[in-house]
Order: C-alpha cells, then sequence, then structure tokens
C-alpha cells in the first residue's frame, strides 16, 4: 500500500495557516491593550463662578421649599470650617429648606464644563436649576459625612439652555440640619487632540469606554458604552482584559501542539 503523501502537507499547511492565524490575533490583542480616548480636553484656567470659596460671602439664605412661609427657619452664613481660605458656606435649616444659589457666569450651551465643589455636613444637596430646560443639571443628593469630601460633574446643556444657578441646600423637617459648602468652580473643558502631549501636573478629561481600565475618576455624560473620565497628567487606558482572545490563542497552540506532536509519533514508529 503506498502511503498518502498529501496527509503531510495538508497537515503543515494546516500548521502554518493555524500559525498565521494565532500571529494576527496575538498582534492585534496586544496593538489595541492601550488604546487612546475618543475625546480629549484641558481644564480652562477661569473659574466661572463668583467668590467660589465664600471668603466675601454676604447672602441671605431662602427657602426653596416655602410650602408653609410662616415655618420657615433658614440661615446662611460664614465658617470658619474651610476646606480652602478662611471661610466656608454655613448652610442651616430648622424647619423646610435653606438655599443660597450662584450663576454660572457667561454661559455657553454648546460647551461642556467640569462642577466641583467639597462638602460636608447632614444632608447635603446641589441643584443646577437651567432656565428654560426647568430642571436641574445635575441634582444630586450627597451622603452625610462629617470630613471634607469631594464632589465633581460633567454638565452638558442642551439648545435651550440659557442660565443655570448652582444651588446648594440643608433640609429640615423639622430637626436641626446644618450643611458646609467650599471650593465651588465651574471651569469649561477645551478640546485637545487625543494624541497631544499631555504634561504630568495637568488635569484632563477624557472619553472613552466604560468598561476600560483608566487611571482616572468617571465623571459622568455615559451615552453609547463610553463615558467621561477625570485624570491627572497623561491617560493611561487600557481594553478590558482579553479573556476571549486569550482563550482562542491558546485553542490554537494546543492544536498546532496536538499536530505536531502526532506528526512525530507517526514518524518514529
Amino acid at each position: 500500500m503506498k502511503p498518502n503523501k498529501k496527509r503531510p502537507f495538508l497537515k503543515y499547511l494546516l500548521v502554518i495557516l493555524l500559525a498565521i492565524t494565532l500571529l494576527i490575533l496575538a498582534g492585534s490583542t496586544i496593538i489595541k491593550y492601550k488604546v487612546a480616548p475618543s475625546e480629549a480636553y484641558v481644564l480652562d484656567k477661569n473659574n466661572l463662578i463668583d467668590d467660589g470659596s465664600f471668603e466675601n460671602f454676604n447672602q441671605t439664605a431662602g427657602d426653596c421649599c416655602n410650602k408653609y412661609p410662616d415655618k420657615s427657619r433658614v440661615f446662611a452664613s460664614q465658617s470658619v470650617n474651610a476646606f480652602i481660605g478662611q471661610y466656608s458656606l454655613n448652610l442651616t435649616s430648622e424647619n423646610q429648606c435653606a438655599c443660597i444659589s450662584k450663576p454660572i457666569k457667561e454661559l455657553d450651551n454648546s460647551q461642556k464644563y467640569l462642577l466641583s465643589f467639597y462638602y460636608l455636613g447632614d444632608n447635603p444637596r446641589v441643584c443646577g436649576w437651567t432656565t428654560e430646560d426647568n430642571k436641574c443639571i445635575p441634582e444630586k443628593r450627597l451622603e452625610t459625612t462629617n470630613k471634607w469630601t469631594n464632589y465633581q460633574a460633567l454638565l452638558e446643556f442642551t439648545n435651550k439652555s440659557e442660565k443655570s444657578l448652582i444651588h446648594f441646600y440643608a433640609d429640615s423637617s423639622g430637626e436641626l440640619r446644618t450643611n458646609l459648602y467650599d471650593d465651588l468652580q465651574v471651569r469649561k473643558l477645551v478640546k485637545i487632540s487625543s494624541k497631544a502631549k499631555f504634561s504630568e501636573s495637568e488635569a484632563y478629561i477624557v472619553k472613552t469606554k466604560v468598561d476600560n481600565k483608566i487611571n482616572g475618576e468617571k465623571i459622568g455624560g455615559e451615552e453609547n458604552g463610553e463615558a467621561y473620565f477625570l485624570v491627572n497628567g497623561r491617560p493611561n487606558i487600557t481594553i478590558r482584559f482579553p479573556y476571549y482572545e486569550i482563550a482562542i490563542i491558546v485553542l490554537i497552540m494546543l492544536v498546532i501542539a496536538r499536530i505536531l506532536l502526532k506528526k512525530e509519533r507517526e514518524e518514529w514508529e
């Protein structure tokens, strides 16, 4: 019986094809493991809030509930317990909702902004009341804390947005409630190239997929599987660990090894 010369040829051809597939898959996985952001921004130097550290605060507290005007017990003052500077804002309510507001200067609804402030107290709350939209952008109830805590959020407006006033609150239904706020900032995002030279001493906002691993904190704007992240220095973004790709690579390696070992065994026999 004559040996089948086609079988060794087909085996080697299969090994070569599998090896090429292995190299392509491994190469593409390595290349795309580290990715660039789809968008990148640097923060403008100007704070669009006047007296955001409340060093010259002289406003009177409003009552943003005002359900029963004769029961309103709301107060606003400076506190020497400050995160930055000498003073912070103290909002205290014995009944209903103590509040003050700070307008964002020169709002351009086509731009994105970063809202940032520090807070502590019984029941901190923030609302960026936006006229024409007639809703809060953003709206957030914050957890009780006795230490200064930072809150950051991306602000994106609609083409109807005209003005935005950042409101702080202290809410009460008859108990004494006090909240402190400090270092209120709203800064515009200035778009830059995602391949720009990033400074290690600068803060940046970048957009990438939410399941990517990144050296930053998500600040919002989540849509179509992507979101915005605040990073310090160069963004370091990697894709999720490629479990499926690794599994396929290992499987191909096992198939190649089995074919070659079987060939060697047949030749030895």
